[in-house]
């Protein structure tokens, strides 16, 4: 679920983060500086099917089908590519472990919804 949360930012929410007219041309440095150091395996244009799977998340996040505390650590987590992970913490107004509690159970929300539209 992780990978596919990943996906789901860079495909969804990336623009502006990666921008190939200034990865220097291909450069493996200028791109992990575009990017604050994050790459994504396998969130290439080759995997459509995790681009498939992203665009529900997509909706259930604009639908806030998630409850507000778990949809911030969601977006917190996956979308903030400049904060620290303690000004994470405090922007959601919760400790390491709540934060990380939550994470977890939003991923196994987010899995639950997509299992059900999927049957």
């Amino acid at each position: 679920m992780d990978e596919l949360l990943q996906v789901w930012a860079y495909e969804f929410h990336g623009p502006g983060l990666y921008r190939p007219e200034s990865a220097g041309g291909g450069n493996v440095i200028a791109l992990l500086m575009d990017t604050g150091g994050e790459l994504i395996r396998g969130a290439g244009r080759g995997s459509s099917v995790l681009v498939g799977q992203a665009a529900e998340i997509e909706m259930i996040m604009n639908r806030h089908l998630l409850p507000h505390k778990l949809e911030r650590v969601v977006r917190e987590h996956y979308l903030n590519r400049q904060s620290m992970e303690y000004q994470k913490w405090a922007h959601c107004r919760c400790s390491r472990a709540t934060f990380y509690r939550r994470l977890h159970e939003a991923q196994g929300q987010l899995q639950g919804m997509m299992m059900r539209r999927a049957a």
